[in-house]
């Protein structure tokens, strides 16, 4: 199963989103997070309602955010 390309990725955890995640712990969580039907941006939303696109995989931190939003 490890070649199998899924429609999208939706967990939180994982390899291919490790970057959406504080290196140091800050309080922040991430809650949620979808990939795009391109399979090339991940949207995701922290416990502070903050939401932020950046490439996928997301493997560094902060890998190159293309746009961070507060609602």
């Amino acid at each position: 199963m490890k070649d199998v390309d899924w429609d999208s990725w939706s967990l939180t955890l994982g390899w291919p989103v490790q970057g959406l995640w504080p290196s140091i712990p800050d309080g922040t969580e991430v809650v949620a997070c979808d990939r795009s039907n391109s399979g090339m941006v991940m949207a995701s939303t922290d416990t502070f309602g903050r939401i932020r696109l950046s490439r996928y995989p997301c493997v560094v931190r902060l890998s190159k955010i293309k746009k961070k939003l507060k609602m």
